[in-house]
């Protein structure tokens, strides 16, 4: 299994004699008490990606390099504050790792990796140690010479001078304060921050940016999905973050239904919708999970068998819901689903984003649908259909917010508790049915007892 970490570091962009300032000490960086003596290293990268560079394009970085410390597979995930790396070993050959291959599959959509470029580094590390001997950052100070290689990417090297700060216990003011004092010395922040970058320039595609709420929302929840996807098949509990971006590209793309025609959003719509019946399930299971586990605390009698009987059999059905998950992304269905939303963010079938006076007749509709589903009678009342109702209205609010203005904000509020009450009343009758069937399965009078207790207490409290 890959070993992962988060990398948070600035890129310098130094005159190409320049040497770095003094950082410890007055004058230098806040904590830094010294810095260790320089080490070289050697290293020589090779950088894979798609023949439309799609990695390179989406800020997913994959490698394999030799020489210095970390030689090996490294692939890096944009992820908030920094990048997520992944470190996996050299085989014998030059093919990407099998492991490596699935966690990239949500921007190659099973496309073909091959190297598109190589790049050697003459690289100077300084450790900056704080007071007590712990090392806050390492500096690297790079000579990098890049090299595009393949077709289409071929071309000639280019060279440069970098330097990369990265927080190793150091905490992120570190940074800013670094980025005041290196450009004070003629180093400022690199704009290209990643070497690939630099080396492929013009040939890496620019991804497309969308005019407006709607058409920047669903590209935004394009790559908010592959991020996800990418978490999931690392096996990270993302089921319930990734059910609730999959809803709302169902509800933008119900939004702009009446530009691009029902021919183009219905279908993708309930592709989406196949794409979220596991997820669903396995955020629900988690939650109830919870819910079982907290209720359990304010016990004081044979806790701990039952808490392991929960643990025990809620994790089988977890690794259960995992695997359908796995099986829904690993399906050429999938793929496909992935690769018409990639060609509806960069090709939409109308360039003109939805006008104000449409925003607010999508919103009004939304409001009458979910209306209309609050006032049936207790008899033909659905309630995962009325929570589905409430939470696209919720979703639309948000994306109409600026062509309705308040009320749209006052809408998505009284939405969004409603449904929170109807979800929360979903995972109080799954936590029940769960603990019900605990208790069938029993094998001692004091875990039914409790299990049964549990039952009563779960129909009553609610969180908070």
């Amino acid at each position: 299994m890959p070993r992962t970490h988060l990398e948070i570091e600035h890129t310098y962009a130094p005159p190409a004699d320049a040497e770095p300032p003094e950082l410890a000490g007055e004058g230098g960086l806040p904590g830094v008490a010294r810095v260790s003596e320089p080490v070289v290293h050697e290293l020589h990268a090779t950088y894979h990606d798609t023949s439309g560079l799609d990695l390179t394009a989406a800020g997913v970085t994959l490698r394999a390099r030799t020489g210095g410390p970390d030689e090996g597979w490294h692939l890096k995930l944009p992820a908030a504050g920094g990048r997520e790396e992944m470190h996996h070993r050299l085989g014998r050959g030059e093919t990407v790792p099998a492991r490596l291959r699935e966690l990239v599959v949500p921007w190659t959509r099973g496309e073909a990796l091959a190297p598109v470029a190589t790049v050697t580094t003459r690289r100077t590390v300084r450790q900056l140690l704080g007071e007590d001997g712990a090392v806050l950052a390492e500096l690297a100070d790079d000579e990098v010479t890049g090299t595009p290689t393949g077709t289409p990417t071929g071309g000639p090297p280019v060279t440069w001078r970098e330097w990369e700060l990265e927080l190793v216990e150091g905490d992120p003011s570190l940074l800013a304060a670094a980025d005041e004092l290196f450009a004070d010395h003629g180093a400022p922040v690199r704009p290209l921050a990643r070497k690939i970058v630099a080396v492929l320039g013009d040939r890496v595609p620019r991804l497309p940016t969308a005019e407006g709420p709607v058409l920047g929302a669903v590209g935004a929840d394009v790559g908010e999905l592959k991020i996800l996807d990418s978490r999931l098949r690392r096996g990270e509990p993302a089921a319930e973050e990734l059910a609730a971006v999959v809803r709302r590209l169902r509800s933008a793309l119900w939004v702009l239904r009446p530009q691009w025609g029902r021919a183009v959003t219905d279908p993708v719509r309930a592709e989406l919708a196949w794409l979220a019946e596991p997820l669903g399930e396995a955020a629900d299971l988690v939650v109830a999970r919870e819910r079982i586990l907290a209720a359990l605390e304010g016990e004081r009698v044979g806790v701990a068998p039952v808490r392991r009987l929960v643990r025990t059999s809620l994790g089988q059905q977890e690794k259960a819901d995992a695997a359908r998950t796995l099986e829904r992304l690993r399906d050429d269905r999938y793929l496909a689903l992935l690769r018409t939303l990639d060609r509806l963010v960069a090709e939409p079938p109308s360039a003109e984003p939805p006008t104000k006076k449409q925003l607010r007749r999508r919103f009004a509709k939304a409001a009458r649908t979910a209306t209309a589903q609050t006032r049936q009678d207790e008899d033909s009342l659905d309630p995962e259909r009325l929570l589905a109702h409430l939470e696209r209205l919720a979703d639309v609010a948000t994306l109409a917010r600026a062509a309705v203005g308040k009320e749209a904000k006052r809408t998505r509020r009284r939405a969004e508790d409603l449904a929170w009450l109807l979800h929360d009343a979903r995972i109080r009758a799954r936590a029940q049915r769960e603990v019900r069937a605990l208790a069938d399965a029993a094998t001692t009078t004091g875990e039914a007892f409790l299990l049964g207790r549990l039952h009563a207490l779960l129909e009553v409290r609610l969180p908070g």
